[in-house]
């Protein structure tokens, strides 16, 4: 709708994740992207933050003892994460308000522009797994300047 491309997790015309093994578990499961981390919850955002809720009917598994969000996730600096994902909410969220700007006030000739740096920037160049969040959130800055341009232009 605003023109903002994202990149989708395909199932390969699955009804199950293709990385699942013979015994129905997850493959890569320490690797894991964050999406698979954090199925089956879902997060609510609001303006100062965000919060987890389980989607109810997702987990086939009967029994499952309760656990806390942060262990079920796995990621030893859930800290960071937390703030790495808002900032990525939030630049995500003001692009895409910047980009049906630009087509409501006829300077839609700037939306591929946008949709390619983004998809360039974050999904295409190389990053290094160890430095992840302090690499994102330097690159979410900076492109949250460079996409601002596109206002003024």
């Amino acid at each position: 709708m605003d023109g903002l491309i994202l990149p989708n997790l395909c199932m390969g015309g699955k009804d199950a994740c293709s990385l699942l093994d013979e015994n129905m578990r997850c493959s890569v499961h320490a690797y894991r992207p964050g999406i698979c981390r954090l199925f089956p919850l879902g997060r609510v955002y609001t303006d100062s933050g965000f919060s987890y809720f389980l989607q109810k009917n997702q987990c086939a598994k009967q029994g499952l003892a309760k656990i806390k969000v942060k262990k079920w996730i796995g990621i030893a600096d859930m800290a960071s994460n937390e703030e790495y994902i808002l900032a990525w909410h939030n630049f995500i969220r003001r692009t895409g308000e910047l980009m049906l700007w630009l087509r409501d006030n006829a300077r839609g000739e700037h939306i591929n522009d946008i949709a390619m740096y983004v998809l360039n920037e974050f999904y295409v160049k190389d990053i290094q797994p160890d430095i992840v969040y302090t690499v994102f959130m330097e690159k979410i800055k900076e492109a949250e300047k460079n996409i601002d341009t596109f206002r003024i232009k």
